[in-house]
Parts: C-alpha cells; structure tokens; sequence
C-alpha cells in the first residue's frame, strides 16, 4: 500500500524529532496500531505523561473535528457520563441536562460530599470565592440529588464564564486548608517538563491561557461528568486548534478546572496529512499530561505503574476515537 506524505517534511522524521516514541512504522499505523510511550519521570511531583501516534484515515481537517466534538460516553467502559458542548458566552441552559439522581456508589458520594461542602471543604476542589455562595447555591428544601445538582450547574456556569472572559487569570485556584493550589501554576509547571515538545508547540501555545493565561477567540467549551477513581466528577475543557500550514495542524484539548481527582490537565496534538493509496488521511501524534493530588505520594515503582494504567486507558480511548470515525465514515 502506497503512503506517502502531503507535505513537503517528511512528518514521522518530524514527530521523532520531539517525542519520545522511537522507530515509528507509518505501514503499521495505517493498520490499525497505536504507538504509544510513557513520558519521562517528572520533577514536578504531580504530574504524569503518556504520548502516542496513530493513522486515521479522514483528512486533517476533519480528524481535528472530530476530535473537538468527540464524545466518548457511549462507551461504558470509559467511565464518562455526560460530555456536553457550551456556547461562547455560556448560560444555565447549556448545564440543564445535569442529572445526579443515579442510584451509583460515585453519585452518592458527590451528592454526600456537595451537601456537606461547607463542613468539608477538602473533599472537592472550589475556592473561597465559591465557597461563600455554597448556601445559596444549594438552595433549601431541595432533595439532596437536586441541591446537589442545582449547586453544580451554578458553579460550572460561574467558571466557564471566567474562564471564557478572562482565561487562567479568572478565580482558578482550589483554596484547601493545607496549602492553594493555582491551576495555572499547574498547568504551566507540566509543560515545562517537557522544554523540546513546548518549543515544538510554542508559536500556537503563546495564543492560548496555556502560556499567556488570556483567553483565545476561537476556543470551543465542553463540560463532562466523569468517575474519576471511583467518584463522579466535573471537568470543565477548552479545545483550541490552529491550521499552521495547508492541512498541518496543532491543537490543545486543556481541562482547566476539575471538581475532584485531578488538578488540571492538557493534551497536545499534531496532525500531518498522509495519503494512503492515493486517499487522504492523517497520521496523528498526542501527549495527554495531567496533574492529580495522588500522585505526589507515589514514588519510584507505584509510580511507574500509575503511568502504565494512565497508559492502557489512553490507548483504549484513542481505539475508540479510531472505531468511531471510522463507523461514521463508512471504513470497514
């Protein structure tokens, strides 16, 4: 099978030139193989990385619209509940759907932890700020599922707009009794670990709150609810991406705040244009880098195989991302 690329670099000589995956065989790819590679130990104590590179075959364009709108709760075993899409500027309406009534170990434990936010202010990541509007928000009279809920829509409304307004300057730090913690400190902090990669990314990088902490115009907003080590969570996420020549791409997928489990994360993506027998398609590459509370109490061989797990469930969801496209293109 002819593959060959589009543009004039030749990009598996590209993506070797700054990620850690070796030998990349572009034949094995087309076939359906997800390379994919631990990142290096990092000094920052709480953060992990994973990459991979995969073949899907649909233009760049549209593999990179896919991966904005891509929404991986059909797969139950993903553990993600609702992904839902918010509009620029957001509003109530694009949180009504929020449901917290299911009869599941992780809801019950959010619900718990949420009515009891002002008593217990460590179980769930908010700061001060939102703390002070806790009882208000909750409401009185309500079923705790519904005080919960009608809690939760309030806040993430009030981030998305900061967020959209102001980016990573707005109110994005988890205010805990032991110390704060800033998520753009965070968020910067695990991109520095990886200075090749940064330099790589750092033309796109400079227009997005992930360097400059501004806000980026042509951002797209999601908000998930998620078991995250076997509690429901909230994320909130902002999607940027950037055509930096004809069909080359690069793009940020940042989760920017999280109700519990994790602190912040990031995943970087580069997409190439291939032709594969004369078809386009696009050879991908993704770092996926998150910061979560648990991992700066791991150490030496509990930490290797925390990367390892993050691994596995990075390769899963990515098979899924390949399944699906390829389900609504028509491949067989």
């Amino acid at each position: 099978m002819a593959i060959t690329a589009v543009t004039a670099a030749d990009p598996v000589v590209e993506l070797e030139s700054f990620s850690r995956i070796e030998n990349v065989d572009l034949s094995k790819l087309v076939d359906g193989e997800i390379a994919a590679q631990r990142g290096a130990l990092m000094e920052f104590p709480r953060g992990l990385s994973v990459e991979a590179c995969f073949v899907v075959k649909r233009t760049p364009a549209e593999t990179m619209e896919q991966m904005r709108t891509w929404d991986a709760s059909p797969h139950e075993d993903l553990k993600l509940y609702f992904h839902k899409a918010i509009q620029s500027p957001a509003k109530m309406e694009d949180f009504q759907e929020m449901k917290l009534e299911r009869a599941l170990p992780a809801f019950r434990w959010l619900v718990e932890k949420t009515a009891a936010i002002s008593s217990d202010r460590n179980a769930l990541q908010i700061s001060r700020k939102d703390l002070t509007k806790a009882s208000e928000w909750l409401g009185k009279g309500r079923a705790p599922a519904e005080g919960a809920a009608q809690f939760w829509k309030k806040l993430l409304l009030t981030k998305t707009i900061d967020f959209q307004e102001k980016g990573l300057k707005g109110d994005f730090t988890y205010d805990f009794e032991n110390e704060p913690i800033w998520v753009e400190n965070e968020l910067q902090s695990l991109l520095a670990e990886s200075p090749v990669v940064e330099k790589r990314f750092h033309s796109f990088l400079s227009q997005t709150p992930l360097v400059k902490g501004a806000p980026f115009p042509a951002a797209s907003y999601d908000w998930e609810l998620l078991d995250i080590s076997g509690h429901a969570a909230f994320n909130l996420g902002a999607f940027y991406m950037k055509e930096i020549e004809p069909g080359h791409y690069q793009g940020l997928d940042c989760t920017y705040y999280s109700s519990s489990g994790i602190y912040a994360s990031f995943t970087l993506i580069e997409v190439w244009p291939v032709q594969i027998a004369g078809a386009p398609a696009s050879l991908v590459w993704e770092e996926d880098v998150v910061s979560a509370p648990s991992l700066a109490t791991v150490h030496g061989v509990e930490r290797m195989a925390s990367g390892k797990v993050m691994l596995q469930e990075f390769k899963e969801s990515l098979r899924y991302f390949c399944e699906d496209i390829q389900k609504h293109q028509g491949i067989p």
